[in-house]
């Protein structure tokens, strides 16, 4: 028997494929499979599988998949299980390190390494792209957005991505530069920050004769790193587009040169005496590697200084650095700049954000505190709310806060203070929500209470009457109102409520994916969806849904992780919690023309005049 987990996780027994079960039993053998041969305690289980929605009966639950789990795994010969333990804390998978791909992948990874190290290019080659052939697609996308998925995740693919590099390297030394140049731009595209990729790019085009294209990709690089970081390119970037220029013989083909040395300089030879004015050089190494190195030596140098006094400026003259968002704040992304120009620090994990003519209001979700923000006087107030908020929406002069505890809370803003609670227990399913959003529109206040209910709720008497709704997709929790009807986010649509005056009903929808955030403008409905193996396939990424058909016209690659959505100066503007960017979309093109680093995780956005206002947690 076989596991996979680099990709939909898969268990594989004499060549067929076994259904592992349900997504919680999915879950609970991809985190095992995480941790294979180590115990892990049934309380971490609880956590990682339910967070904190966990229901009383989670222990019982987790009991049952264990069992189902085993009857998948083992013999079913009534022997004493072998693979699936019970050990005191928790759980146990015990694994030959050849039933996991991700121990193989590793595996040969390291050995592709070693031999790169040891000069043999070809086997290392051969190696690393043998590790590579094991990844199957995303790892564990069909988790969302469960904090265990997304960690690992991104652990598993910089080790993949790290461990490409390393083949590209490989590749470029055995003289495979002109079959490189294709691959090595996508990624490129796909990874505009890493810096070694880049320089593989410029390496594989001066090798295979276009010199010009490979100066242009240094230039591009450093615009964006400049432009969008504030940094230049570091010293082996450099120094290979000084070498380019000179056209130095080291970069020559069949040179064994790496982008981390990329003027192919000898190693330092370990039993030559030391040159008496450079200790990082040998005696008897040329005066240009000499030179080199006492270069770099200064530049480490400076940049130390730098790091240690907290210097906010880039290398490159003294020019100040792009402005970056520390954890727990706002801040103002200007549209025509492309840059941070305000920011204020607010509660912690901030859920959503909600402007209105004169005020930017945050709620911060594990403070239990909603954040009023004075853009013009700069000054901030924080109001106590009764739960945790998870949407805000502005009506009549009043802010509405809904919580994850079921509660819809008023804000007057003429004395910052949250009036009496109104709870909605009786007409959401179960006595805990996981939270949602609130919108306002047709005189009526909109509440999607995750996971099953849409509540209308009159605003001038919260607690008369409200109207629940149980569409059969779900509701994910995100809502709003658009051209009379109300827009909600489902399991696998965004959908209409039809005859939302009287009593409200789920439309025909929109098929997307399971639906993170919507927005209109810039000529159509935007959706943020997918989820890849979570509902029959569908990638993560934004959508353009024609409002005549309600059918979507537009799948545009954004971030790994996208989490909000908004319209705002002619664009549309894409969170990515994972990557730390807002990706900027050109709703003329169909694409995304800047990526913006923000400094932390981004996990709302919010229109504003010429920009967009973001919050970070």
């Amino acid at each position: 028997m076989e596991f996979g987990i680099l990709g939909p996780v898969e268990v594989v027994e004499g060549g067929r494929v076994v259904a592992p079960g349900p997504l919680k039993q999915r879950a609970l053998l991809a985190i095992l499979l995480l941790h294979v041969n180590e115990v892990v305690p049934r309380d971490r289980l609880i956590e990682e599988l339910w967070g904190e929605w966990a229901p009383q009966t989670a222990a019982t639950s987790l009991h049952t998949y264990v069992s189902h789990l085993r009857k998948l795994l083992e013999a079913g010969d009534g022997a004493e299980p072998r693979l699936l333990l019970t050990r005191a804390p928790g759980y146990l998978l015990a694994l030959d390190p050849d039933q996991l791909d991700l121990t193989r992948f590793e595996r040969l990874a390291r050995e592709g390494k070693q031999q790169l190290a040891a000069d043999d290019p070809q086997a290392a080659a051969d190696t690393l792209a043998q590790a590579l052939s094991l990844w199957r697609g995303p790892p564990l996308a069909e988790f969302g957005s469960a904090p265990f998925a997304l960690a690992e995740s991104l652990r598993l693919q910089e080790l993949r991505i790290s461990t490409l590099e390393d083949r590209v390297e490989a590749d470029l030394a055995v003289g495979r530069h002109m079959d490189l140049i294709g691959e090595l731009e996508t990624l490129a595209r796909e990874h505009p920050f890493r810096e070694r990729l880049h320089g593989q790019l410029m390496l594989a085009l001066y090798r295979s004769g276009r010199q010009a294209e490979a100066l242009n990709v240094y230039r591009q690089t450093r615009r964006r790193l400049v432009d969008e970081l504030g940094i230049e390119p570091g010293p082996a970037l450099q120094e290979l587009e000084q070498a380019i220029l000179r056209h130095e013989p080291a970069l020559a083909p069949n040179r064994h040169t790496t982008a981390t040395d990329p003027l192919g300089a000898p190693a330092p030879d370990a039993r030559a005496e030391p040159a008496p004015d450079d200790t990082s050089a040998p005696a008897h190494a040329p005066p240009r590697t000499r030179h080199l190195a006492r270069r770099w030596r200064l530049v480490a140098a400076v940049v130390l200084v730098a790091v240690t006094l907290g210097v906010g400026y880039a290398v490159r003259g003294g020019a100040p650095a792009a402005k970056l968002l520390a954890p727990n704040s706002v801040g103002f992304l200007d549209a025509k700049s492309g840059r941070i120009t305000k920011s204020y620090p607010v509660g912690r994990e901030p859920h959503a954000i909600t402007v209105t003519d004169d005020a930017v209001w945050v709620a911060n979700y594990r403070d239990e505190t909603v954040t009023r923000i004075d853009p013009t006087a700069g000054n901030s107030v924080t109001v106590a709310i009764p739960g945790h908020p998870t949407g805000t929406v502005a009506y009549r002069s009043t802010v509405w806060v809904w919580t994850l505890e079921g509660r819809l809370v008023r804000i007057d803003p003429r004395y910052d203070h949250a009036g009496t609670p109104v709870s909605f227990a009786r007409e959401v399913r179960g006595a805990r929500t996981r939270g949602g959003g609130v919108a306002a529109g047709g005189g009526f206040l909109w509440i999607a209470a995750a996971p099953t209910t849409v509540i209308r709720v009159d605003p001038a008497d919260p607690s008369a009457h409200p109207l629940p709704a149980l569409p059969d997709d779900g509701v994910q929790g995100a809502i709003t109102y658009h051209g009379g009807k109300v827009w909600v986010a489902g399991s696998s649509q965004v959908f209409p409520l039809t005859s939302p005056s009287r009593s409200p009903s789920a439309g025909t929808g929109a098929t997307v994916g399971a639906v993170v955030d919507l927005a209109f403008g810039a000529g159509g409905l935007w959706v943020v969806s997918g989820r890849s193996g979570h509902l029959g396939g569908f990638v993560q990424a934004l959508r353009r849904v024609d409002l005549g058909t309600l059918v979507p016209e537009q799948t545009i690659a954004v971030g790994s992780d996208p989490v909000s959505v908004a319209v705002a100066a002619r664009s549309v503007w894409v969170a990515s919690r994972s990557d730390g960017v807002v990706e900027r979309v050109d709703p003329a093109l169909n694409r995304v023309v800047d990526t913006i680093a923000v400094g932390a995780k981004p996990t709302a956005l919010a229109s504003g005049h010429d920009g967009i206002w973001v919050a970070v947690s």
